[in-house]
């Protein structure tokens, strides 16, 4: 979706971080909805993330739907507008309305002028809580999903699966994928979508007063809808390991930790200590929400070589965590909270996902066994048919 001009001036005309922010005005609404505002007249513009924490899969008998589900309301209409609607109604007000989706939680971010406040806020409230599921636009994105989970592509194919384990998302087969219809659809989003498992968080030129009647006037109605879900549920997730074998091509191998939703919170604090020792070490991070470590090599060199490196790295962290460490980390934490009043994308951030400190050392050190342990990881390779031949017989079964 397009920033309109106007937007994109303000925009660029946004402060320095030069002055701290007051703290910010909190309240619930009867549903649940947790609200949070950082007042800021300072530019007409208003920011902010609506979060929506997600169950854990093995809690949920239909998370293998999620994907399809969240491509549908991402990219259909919302209340009584069609996707070409409601596009040019964002359109009109420059409203930036992104949504990202991650193993615990699904997250709509959005920017727009504060004199647009109430038809964005009503924007973003029928795409979160009114969505229309055009049964016109189904075919196509079941296709979609069908044709990824076919991916005759081996390297393709195998880095999918992979990515999916990694968010303990189970894999519908064609069956379940031709049972989804737009009746399917609404019931599952009335069962997952509940105010009392959001967080409303704003920023900008807005008071308590006026944040609190928009938030009533969009999200008032929004009602706990749960149901049970219908249908069986496919497999647990996959255990891998997700190989693909590339003649003539290097080893390259990853190992992932497993995001399911437990110790979240306590996990984002002790992120960046985990990052700093891996990064020491040596080993090579990917992109994502979940961590993967990676190492590759010269065709000739044995994929189990590369696993045994990158699983030790991984076996050494829950030992290696000190009490200076803790200490360090809590220290880090409070100093990046104060300059967070600086910056307010950090700081909506931070108040739509939290961390979380661990009570003590053994705490900590709990949630560090839980995370690396072997039963949490998962395993990808691909390379040469020779250098992946040790792999499968020396991973266990899990």
């Amino acid at each position: 979706m397009r920033l309109a001009p106007a937007l994109l001036l303000f925009t660029a005309l946004l402060p320095s971080p030069a002055r701290a922010q007051p703290a910010p005005a909190a309240f619930t609404l009867p549903n649940g909805l947790k609200v949070a505002l950082f007042e800021d007249h300072s530019l007409p513009l208003l920011r902010g993330e609506l979060r929506l924490d997600l169950p854990a899969p093995a809690e949920d008998s239909q998370a293998w739907l999620r994907p399809l589900g969240f491509r549908m309301l991402a990219e259909g209409g919302s209340g009584t507008r069609n996707a070409t609607a409601f596009a040019l109604g964002a359109d009109a007000i420059g409203l930036e309305l992104r949504l990202s989706l991650g193993p615990d939680s699904a997250l709509w971010s959005f920017t727009t002028r504060s004199q647009d406040q109430e038809a964005a806020f009503s924007l973003l409230a029928d795409r979160v809580t009114r969505p229309a599921f055009d049964p016109l636009a189904l075919e196509p994105a079941r296709m979609g999903a069908w044709s990824e989970l076919s991916e005759s592509d081996a390297l393709a194919r195998a880095r999918l699966r992979f990515t999916r384990a990694l968010s303990a998302l189970p894999e519908p087969d064609e069956r379940m994928l031709a049972s989804v219809d737009a009746t399917t659809l609404a019931a599952w989003h009335r069962r997952l979508f509940r105010p009392d498992r959001a967080t409303l968080v704003v920023w900008g030129d807005l008071d308590a007063s006026q944040a609190r009647q928009l938030a009533l006037l969009s999200f008032g109605a929004w009602t706990a809808q749960g149901e049970p879900a219908s249908g069986a549920a496919p497999a647990a997730p996959e255990p891998g390991p997700f190989l693909a074998a590339l003649p003539g091509e290097g080893p390259v191998v990853a190992i992932g930790l497993v995001e399911d939703g437990r110790d979240r919170a306590q996990r984002r604090f002790l992120r960046p200590w985990v990052l700093t020792q891996l990064k020491a070490a040596g080993i090579a991070l990917e992109e994502g929400d979940a961590l993967s470590l990676r190492a590759d090599a010269a065709l000739g060199t044995s994929a189990e070589s590369l696993r045994a490196r990158l699983a030790a790295a991984l076996d050494a962290l829950p030992a290696s965590f000190t009490a200076a460490d803790l200490a360090s980390l809590r220290a880090q934490d409070a100093t990046e909270k104060a300059l967070m009043s600086l910056h307010p994308e950090a700081l909506l951030s931070q108040t739509a996902t939290p961390a979380e400190t661990p009570g003590d050392l053994a705490a900590a050190k709990a949630v560090l066994d839980r995370w690396c342990a072997p039963s949490n990881r998962r395993l990808f390779a691909s390379g040469d048919p020779g250098s992946l031949q040790d792999l499968q017989t020396s991973t266990p079964k899990r």
